[in-house]
């Protein structure tokens, strides 16, 4: 696990990893996306091997999602080497009957969007 340094990159993964305490996933996109212009796609790559592989998994889709795609490129060639199986975007939701992003192993079980 990370560490409690307080670098962006890894507060990024400190927010995916305790959504449900933040406020849900749309709360931790919007936190994000003001994030964002401080993250690192090289710093991000290099923390994922420290936290479990949904997170990395979660945050780079979300990157995605918030039009941060540069910031997760080196995140998603992580996951695609290193996933062995599907994660819920939402941990807390069902995953029967959604659709699978196959970019980031993800069923994606929720419709997420950063508020304004």
């Amino acid at each position: 696990m990370l560490s409690r340094g307080g670098t962006p990159d890894a507060a990024a993964f400190g927010l995916i990893g305790y959504e449900a305490q933040i406020g849900g996933l749309n709360a931790v996109a919007t936190i994000l996306a003001e994030l964002a212009a401080k993250l690192d796609a090289d710093k991000l790559a290099a923390l994922a091997p420290r936290v479990p592989m949904p997170w990395a998994q979660r945050l780079g889709c979300l990157l995605e999602r918030i039009d941060q795609a540069p910031e997760a490129k080196m995140l998603k060639d992580y996951v695609r080497k290193h996933a062995h199986e599907a994660a819920a975007l939402v941990p807390s939701e069902p995953v029967a009957g959604h659709p699978r992003d196959a970019d980031w192993k993800l069923v994606v079980n929720a419709d997420v969007e950063a508020e304004a």
